[in-house]
């Protein structure tokens, strides 16, 4: 008996591919059955020579009318934005924006099953108690506004393709220059004091980029689109618990400058998570351990 032949992997489009999260994704992606994955960035990043990675140079400030792209994709990861401090309101808000509907299009017209948006769990604001995904929205910045206003662009697009909003909560690990731990190692080393609210506040769980990479990539494969989902590590800590630990894994002592009006936390609920997700993550001490190695050899 002839059996029908299997139909070959749709190729998967990652925006943002190039940045922290992004790339990680990508060499998450490379170990799957996977025809090609285009990557949308800015720069073309150097050393992945990969065949199976297609560069696509652009800006999700414009649109993506006139690109080449697959036309037939499986799955679309939008993990695109300009950093907050290196971009105005206008370009936030355009590539968050305007690149997030123009992306919802571009998977709908190549048949994809799943976009996934990553924001940040900063668009809930901080509090007091662990936040879930249903939390209302209370961004702090041009950043998180234009995150939040993303996210509202998935659910207001009227997209056939189903999409889920994935909150991101302080990612972390080897490679990241920028980022809460890299600015407390640079503090540490250079002697400034780190400043922290009541109790060492605030109190976060963050997730090591591995575990972020791993977990957008089952999102992408799931058969069930959650709207919303935290993306969080196990372990809550402080940031004056953090200071002190990376303070003794690359010999500082840290200085710190005590703010009492400080009392609000960025705490993720992550019982979402933990049922679909969120077994076997990277627990704190063996992430920590290994961003300050990583720190030492290549930083300093």
């Amino acid at each position: 008996m002839l059996r029908a032949a299997s139909s070959p992997p749709a190729d998967v489009l990652v925006a943002g591919g190039t940045g922290f999260v992004g790339s990680r994704l990508v060499e998450r992606l490379l170990r799957r059955r996977t025809a090609r994955i285009w990557v949308l960035a800015r720069r073309r990043p150097r050393g992945l020579a990969d065949p199976r990675v297609v560069f696509v140079t652009h800006d999700l400030a414009r649109p993506l009318s006139r690109l080449r792209l697959p036309p037939r994709l499986r799955t679309v990861f939008h993990c695109a934005s300009p950093r907050g401090a290196d971009a105005t309101a206008a370009e936030l808000f355009a590539a968050n924006v305007h690149g997030t509907l123009g992306l919802l299009e571009c998977a709908a017209r190549a048949g994809a099953r799943r976009f996934v948006y990553v924001s940040s769990g900063g668009v809930a604001g901080y509090r007091q108690t662990p936040i879930p995904e249903t939390a209302s929205p209370e961004p702090g910045s041009a950043y998180l506004m234009a995150k939040l206003a993303g996210e509202l662009a998935v659910r207001a697009s009227g997209s056939a393709v189903p999409a889920t909003i994935v909150r991101l909560f302080f990612p972390y690990g080897p490679g990241q220059r920028r980022g809460l731990l890299p600015l407390l190692c640079r503090r540490l080393v250079r002697g400034e004091p780190i400043r922290i609210g009541r109790g060492g506040a605030p109190a976060i769980n963050p997730v090591h980029v591995e575990d972020a990479a791993r977990v957008l990539a089952r999102i992408g494969d799931a058969a069930r689109a959650d709207s919303v989902i935290n993306l969080a590590g196990p372990d809550v800590t402080n940031v004056q618990d953090l200071a002190m630990r990376l303070g003794a894994l690359l010999g500082r002592r840290p200085l710190f400058r005590r703010d009492e009006t400080r009392r609000d936390h960025l705490v993720a609920d992550t019982r979402r998570l933990g049922r679909r997700y969120g077994r076997g993550m990277i627990h704190l001490d063996a992430g920590l351990s290994e961003f300050a190695e990583w720190w030492k050899a290549e930083v300093g």
